[in-house]
């Protein structure tokens, strides 16, 4: 009997260095809502979307 392969949640990048390299939420594309939330997870693009990361 084989057994059934289940997802698992992906690894992501370090959040603030994820958010420094990120240009401000300002005007954005669906594509890089999708990125944020794709290669950060959920919580960086909740901060990421408020504007609370430390990009210069």
């Amino acid at each position: 009997m084989t057994t059934k392969p289940y997802p698992t949640e992906p690894e992501h990048m370090d959040m603030e260095a994820f958010l420094r390299e990120l240009p401000p939420h300002g005007s954005h594309t669906a594509e890089e809502d999708e990125y944020v939330q794709h290669f950060c997870g959920l919580e960086c693009y909740e901060l990421w979307r408020k504007g609370e990361s430390d990009s210069e």
